[in-house]
């Protein structure tokens, strides 16, 4: 069994997970976690950013998705390059697993599909263009949009894909791992 430590509600306790810089500092000193989780989402501006996942991770996403990096600066909104380059350079090596968060759901009809669809893939080759540069790190990618998996599948080859069942979708997908 495998040990995945994700920074969320439920751990941001003064004892253990209290913030961000925190949650790194032991979740990588921590010999009993093996790996690390981050959900990860994109702002107005494109930057892409990791955050703490709620429970009401969707209303968190919208607020991210519709404000700059500049404007969330009073909230543990982190960029995912600053990340990875500090666990880049830090002796210890954990897997990581990272989470793409969709934004908001959008119904997809005639009028916006080619829309939708070229957003998310820009959101997956940003992340590709920026985990590329840290290939000392084992990333492992994973979402709760089958829309997400089957793009990250298709544009991103030399990382194993995951796919996130959420609720009652027990419907098999060709990927490499589950989050459950």
């Amino acid at each position: 069994m495998r040990i995945i430590a994700q920074k969320n509600n439920n751990l941001n306790t003064q004892d253990f997970f209290y913030n961000a810089q925190d949650f790194f500092y032991n979740a990588l000193t921590k010999d009993y976690i093996d790996a690390i989780n981050l959900s990860i989402t994109y702002t107005k501006d494109n930057k892409i950013v990791i955050f703490n996942s709620p429970s009401a991770g969707g209303a968190i996403t919208n607020t991210i998705n519709t404000s700059t990096f500049g404007e969330l600066q009073e909230y543990e909104i982190i960029l995912l390059e600053e990340v990875l380059r500090n666990l880049n350079e830090n002796p210890i090596k954990k897997d990581l697993y990272i989470n793409l968060t969709p934004s908001n759901p959008i119904i997809l009809n005639d009028t916006n599909i080619q829309e939708v669809t070229k957003q998310m893939n820009n959101y997956v080759d940003e992340v590709k263009q920026i985990i590329d540069k840290y290939k000392n790190l084992t990333i492992n990618l994973h979402s709760n949009s089958r829309n997400l998996v089957s793009i990250l599948k298709q544009r991103i080859t030399n990382y194993k894909i995951g796919f996130s069942i959420t609720g009652n979708d027990f419907n098999f997908i060709d990927v490499d791992y589950y989050v459950l």
